[in-house]
């Protein structure tokens, strides 16, 4: 969805949600504090639920942005490092099992191969260095658990039981992709809360309100 068309419908959304709140519990509030109420809710709302919606949004914002540059960098792979052995066959994960001394050599030649992409992004050689041994480190990591556990184990391994540049690029997406999500679900999830705890907050005012009322008469 646009981002600008999301901004609205949930811009939209928060204002008539907290229209209708107020109408329905904070028009109960102690009279004092009744204005204060309203404009707090007005601003909770809108806030809260952009939150949660921008959240939602950038799940699929990133996942849409990480496979496009998965995508590019696999043709720039392989229209430019067609020289590359890994590249044009792919690694047998077959023929290196049990031979962690092969694992690991695999693991710096297949994290090699990502060094000219990043230098094209002019980044610092610092920066490209740590983001190249971040690379590695991940793809030992999942080579040894390919080697232990079998190609299911793991989405860095094609159907032919290979690791490719593409079946390598999708799998580091998958894995990024999943630590996203756990990241957004956790801002959902807080978002969530604060939005429930005030509305609770309300309710309770309202009956204890509602209550000293009541008694009075």
């Amino acid at each position: 969805m646009n981002f600008i068309v999301l901004v609205i419908l949930t811009l939209c959304l928060g204002v008539g949600l907290s229209l209708l709140f107020n109408k329905l519990v904070i028009k109960d509030f102690p009279e004092n504090r009744r204005k204060g109420k309203q404009v707090a809710t007005f601003f909770v709302f809108i806030l809260m639920i952009n939150g949660i919606a921008g959240s939602i949004n950038s799940y699929f914002f990133f996942n849409k942005l990480l496979n496009e540059k998965a995508v590019e960098m696999d043709q720039y792979v392989k229209e430019n490092h067609s020289d590359n052995a890994f590249v044009r066959h792919g690694l047998d994960m077959s023929l290196i099992q049990n031979d962690i001394s092969r694992l690991n050599n695999a693991a710096s030649e297949l994290g090699g191969v990502f060094t000219p992409i990043l230098q094209g992004y002019d980044l610092p050689p610092f920066l490209t260095n740590m983001i190249v041994g971040y690379i590695s480190t991940e793809i030992e990591k999942r080579l040894l658990i390919v080697n232990a556990a079998g190609s299911a184990a793991n989405t860095l391994v094609d159907e032919n039981n290979f690791i490719t540049v593409s079946s390598l690029l999708s799998g580091l997406v998958a894995g990024i992709m999943k630590a996203i999500k756990t990241v957004i679900i956790i801002i959902v999830v807080i978002f969530s809360i604060i939005l429930l705890s005030y509305i609770i907050g309300a309710f309770s005012t309202v009956s204890k309100e509602k209550k000293k009322i009541k008694e009075a008469a």
